[in-house]
């Protein structure tokens, strides 16, 4: 999941700045844009890391 999290922040802090909910969904697409790929597992196990941090971490 490390692969991701740098990515799925970036996706969370743009949903936030645009007004838009992370969910399971935009999330994915989000990481599709990027080129990268998540499972099931690992993608549930992001979304839960990215809502329990708060909006700009990691920058």
């Amino acid at each position: 999941m490390a692969d991701l999290l740098g990515d799925g922040r970036k996706v969370r802090d743009e949903l936030a700045a645009a007004g838009r909910p992370l969910t399971r969904s935009t999330l994915h697409a989000g990481l599709k844009e990027r080129g990268q790929r998540a499972g099931t597992r690992k993608l549930d196990a992001l979304l839960r890391e990215l809502r329990a941090e708060p909006v700009g971490a990691g920058r």
